[in-house]
């Protein structure tokens, strides 16, 4: 919106320069001057060229950048390279860390959002697990009689959870028909099992509920029908085996890709139909069913999840459909890589340097004879301390090890960083600088760690092998 306050001081003073604003979009605006140099009123930044001026509180640019569009072109074509330009620059640092992170890992683990398949690209791409199996559920939920009653459902819990009164008839109901004492979950849109819990409390508390229902008469059209209880009931018998496997896979203490395909076929397992099994039911399971194969039906996917799989003792000879496949891969890097190493020692000398590639393939195909030999460990051990104690026998497949396993399945806990940060950075801690924020974060991401380090040194133990 063009105002015309400072106008008349724009021809007696030059215009002066916005401090501190971060948006390229002030190099074509500045603030009228007096006498002194001192800006008149900040709120009205004044265009450069025409001499409009504007309305900005707070320092907000929609109306400079509406300004540039609408009046000069030129100048936003200019603003729109620099923007780019800065974008892109962020970009290359960013893929240059990331390349520099490609010579320790084979993967990289982001959710499904398109702007991260399409910055890792060029990359092995490992989708997150837990959001798979989150959009896969949800297909489910998206039927449209499940949907129907699981909206009628969040309607009575958000009646019992707004409404003091109800929340405290509630509770006198669970003690007069000794249920027991638990409140109402609603669920949320980004964690399905969220909706899993709202279904089997509100199974749960049935009787409670329509008992307090059933003394307002207003309140009738909250109860839920036998054909919604139902339905509920069929959702909670399809998604109960699926609850436990989004927390198994969101750790980051323990390796996690190996168990990928392990997971899927129990979940596939999980969700085969059955003689008992409703049409409802069917159809939920082949919804799930149908987005996860889709969504792991990728063969440079399937061949790094078999890579990683068979890389771990606990299930190398049980979930490894393409094993053949991966040797070949491992042997291929060893040959484009010199994982021996011994390369390096022998540069310069082009024939010898061939014949080392072969001295590394052979290696490796030694050590796959075994490695198969060995039996497979139990599926509480830990994989990383089994390849640190056989290191010396398989050196170069526990490199391929420590290269495979340290990837992650989902991508939790950096979502988990992010949270962290969020609580950090409250409504009144919002002048918290960039560099404190980082150093709050690292210290709350790592203080029990420091503590225990700080702990074994005066009791004299090694926190490793603790």
């Amino acid at each position: 919106m063009a105002t015309g306050g400072a106008a008349d001081a724009v021809a007696l003073n030059p215009l002066v320069d916005r401090k501190g604003g971060k948006s390229h979009v002030w190099k074509y605006f500045g603030f009228a001057a007096d006498d002194q140099g001192n800006i008149i009123d900040q709120q009205k930044p004044i265009c450069k060229r025409c001499h409009r001026s504007f309305l900005s509180k707070g320092g907000n640019t929609s109306n400079l950048i509406k300004h540039l569009k609408d009046r000069h072109p030129d100048l936003m074509k200019d603003f729109k390279q620099f923007s780019n330009t800065v974008f892109n620059i962020t970009v290359a640092i960013y893929v240059t860390v990331i390349s520099y992170t490609r010579l320790f890992t084979a993967g990289i683990t982001t959710d499904n959002a398109t702007n991260n398949k399409k910055a890792f690209e060029d990359y092995t791409w490992i989708p997150c697990f837990g959001h798979n199996l989150h959009l896969a559920v949800n297909k489910a939920l998206e039927i449209n009689r499940v949907s129907a009653v699981l909206s009628r459902l969040r309607k009575t819990i958000s009646a019992f959870t707004r409404s003091p009164k109800l929340s405290r008839q509630l509770a006198k109901k669970q003690t007069d028909l000794s249920s027991p004492d638990h409140k109402l979950i609603h669920d949320e849109p980004t964690r399905w099992n969220s909706s899993y819990d709202m279904v089997e409390r509100s199974l749960e508390q049935q009787q409670v509920v329509c008992a307090v229902l059933a003394e307002d008469r207003k309140k009738w059209y909250l109860m839920p029908k036998d054909s919604d209880i139902t339905v509920l009931e069929t959702v909670k018998a399809v998604l109960e085996p699926l609850s436990p496997f989004t927390d198994a896979l969101s750790g980051e203490k323990h390796t996690t890709l190996s168990s990928v395909l392990p997971l899927l076929w129990k979940i596939y397992e999980c969700l085969s139909h059955e003689q008992s099994d409703s049409a409802l039911a069917q159809e939920m399971k082949e919804k799930i069913t149908e987005y996860l194969q889709h969504r792991y039906d990728d063969l440079q996917l399937q061949l790094l999840l078999n890579t990683a799989t068979y890389l771990d003792p606990r299930f190398k000879n049980s979930f490894v459909s393409l094993k053949d496949d991966v040797k070949q891969s491992l042997v291929d890097e060893v040959r484009k890589m010199g994982n021996d190493g011994r390369e390096k020692k022998e540069k310069g000398e082009t024939a010898s340097s061939s014949q080392a590639h072969l001295s590394a393939s052979d290696e490796l195909n030694g050590e796959f004879l075994v490695y198969g030999q060995m039996p497979e460990v139990s599926a509480e051990d830990d994989p990383l301390s089994w390849w640190k104690t056989n290191m010396g026998t398989l050196p170069q497949l526990s490199e391929f090890a420590r290269k495979y396993l340290c990837i992650a399945a989902s991508s939790c806990s950096s979502e988990r960083m992010f949270s962290t940060a969020g609580y950090i950075v409250s409504p009144r801690r919002s002048r918290l600088t960039q560099e404190h924020v980082n150093m709050l974060v690292f210290l709350s991401e790592n203080l029990e760690m420091a503590k225990k380090v700080t702990y074994g040194k005066l009791m004299g133990i090694d926190i490793e092998q603790t």
